[in-house]
């Protein structure tokens, strides 16, 4: 078909049918365009909830070591507190065994050679096994010496009641 061979009223009914065509294609790209477009603002807002998300996620996981951190730091501080501590207290408590156990084990020896009084007689209320002459009223426990009398046998040191 020739246009020079169209009267005016094909022309313009061919133009119409044209620009019908034309608007129905458009129509048809403007509604597959505001689809994609639908699409991609769908797509941007599960992004930006995502990035919302694991934004939140990322500040939870950030505060919780923060914690951890903290936590452990606090810990070492008062483990070797403590630790110096148990071992200060294990050490004294020992070496104050140890002098107390010399301490006594030199006194009983300076006691049995007799550098004291001539040496300790421990009386429980008995009689004396070597010179016993009387029982002894007194205590359940006393610490008594020896003074030398004219028979040198055990004399006490007070003959009055206790």
């Amino acid at each position: 078909m020739e246009l020079g061979n169209l009267t005016n009223a094909e022309y313009k009914t061919m133009v119409i049918k044209m620009l019908n065509e034309l608007r129905a294609r458009v129509d048809k790209l403007s509604e597959n365009l505001n689809q994609e477009i639908k699409n991609i603002k769908t797509e941007m807002k599960i992004i930006k909830g995502n990035q919302s998300e694991m934004k939140n996620t990322l500040s939870e996981v950030k505060s919780i070591l923060d914690g951890k951190n903290r936590v452990d730091k606090e810990e070492d501080q008062t483990t070797g507190e403590d630790s110096i501590s148990t071992l200060g207290l294990i050490l004294g408590v020992g070496l104050s065994l140890l002098l107390v156990s010399i301490l006594g084990y030199s006194l009983a020896k300076w006691y049995q050679r007799g550098y004291c009084w001539e040496g300790p007689n421990f009386v429980f209320n008995l009689y004396q096994i070597r010179n016993s002459k009387e029982l002894e009223i007194g205590t359940p426990f006393t610490i008594s010496g020896r003074i030398s009398s004219s028979d040198g046998g055990y004399m006490k040191f007070s003959n009055r009641l206790v």
